[in-house]
């Protein structure tokens, strides 16, 4: 697929790229474990004893064996179910070079001073975010991104941009996993609370045609509880067996979802108030003052910190990834300059309203 995109351009990409490589300082050296040996067990699903064994580690307990697990997520992206007793690991991407990802690194200063930020301007309340809401949070994504989920749309907007659809579903996976990482590991140290919620949407029509309302739902409350209940009851009946979040097929997910919206149409207690639930993330803080105090220590710690970094950074995992080995690199340039980087070059949603209104003054 073309784009008009010039050769040079592609050229400069790719030295930029190299540039940014070595500028890089080697955290790594000598690295926690071979590259080799985690390629051998890609994909692969092991308990911590048989991992460590394959990788060539010692077996740690307690906080010991947390800092490991942690350190390895440098090297791969590693996915963990606890769904199973004991807790299995799949390795399920070794990356070309180790990232410097622990919580003494820029990138984590970076996600921690975000989200510190977003209590101050929310008044100290908790934070109510789904997934693309956190990836918009932490500028992984532009607002462009959430038209990538529906093809149809793509397809009004013209047939060049069909294919993010494919490669949106990677792209996002990669992005998530980022940002759930590290929100992950500032919950371990007590920096937050993040635990998972719900929230149920409503369809209402207005003199503009039909919108969609979104309703956190308070944890602890009664209908949290019954939100808990429905959506359990929908994973045990379609879900395999011992499924805990973990990705799955798209006919799968389909079938989940049009599962849940049945479900709540269903439901007596719901009154036909609402049409579907989603699961969220909700963030607790701490107090106002340890706010303050923590964002004075990443200031400091920064000098100057620029959240920008973290765009550069998603920018870079789609150019450098091996899960996108199907797509070329002016197609991952081209959906970068689209619906990743801060200011793309069009709004799909004023291009929409374009679109529309050209096709009203046609009829």
């Amino acid at each position: 697929m073309k784009f008009g995109r010039c050769r040079e351009r592609e050229e400069q990409e790719k030295l930029k790229i190299l540039k940014k490589e070595k500028e890089k300082k080697d955290y790594f050296d000598p690295p926690m474990v071979q590259k080799a040996d985690l390629l051998k067990i890609q994909g692969r699903e092991l308990t911590y004893a048989e991992l460590c064994k394959e990788l060539n580690i010692p077996v740690k307990n307690g906080t010991s064996k947390r800092s490991q697990i942690t350190e390895l997520q440098n090297y791969c992206e590693l996915e963990t179910n606890k769904a199973q007793y004991p807790i299995k690991y799949t390795v399920l991407e070794v990356y070309p070079r180790p990232f410097k990802f622990l919580s003494s690194n820029e990138y984590q200063f970076l996600f921690e001073a975000v989200v510190y930020q977003a209590f101050v301007e929310n008044k100290g309340q908790e934070l109510y975010l789904s997934n693309t809401e956190l990836l918009l949070l932490f500028k992984e994504i532009n607002q462009n991104f959430s038209y990538t989920y529906n093809k149809d749309t793509l397809a009004v907007l013209g047939e060049e941009y069909l294919y993010m659809a494919d490669m949106g579903k990677v792209v996002y996976k990669i992005l998530r996993q980022w940002a759930k990482r590290n929100i992950q590991r500032m919950d371990i140290r007590g920096a937050i609370s993040a635990i998972d919620g719900f929230r149920l949407y409503s369809k209402h029509y207005g003199q503009h045609g039909p919108f969609v309302i979104g309703h956190n739902v308070k944890i602890d409350s009664g209908l949290h509880k019954k939100c808990l209940a429905l959506y359990n009851e929908v994973v045990d009946l379609v879900m395999p067996k011992g499924w805990a979040g973990e990705w799955v097929g798209e006919k799968l997910w389909a079938e989940f979802e049009k599962a849940i919206q049945k479900r709540i149409h269903d439901e007596p207690e719901f009154n036909h108030a609402y049409y579907d639930l989603k699961k969220i993330t909700v963030i607790y803080p701490p107090t106002d003052e340890w706010i303050n105090k923590k964002l004075i220590r990443i200031y400091k710690e920064l000098k100057n910190p620029d959240i920008q970094r973290l765009n550069e950074e998603a920018c870079h995992k789609i150019m450098s990834t091996t899960q996108l080995k199907d797509f070329f690199d002016n197609d991952r340039r081209f959906f970068i300059d689209t619906n990743i980087i801060q200011q793309p070059k069009i709004d799909f949603k004023a291009e929409l309203k374009k679109i529309k209104k050209e096709k009203e003054k046609g009829e």
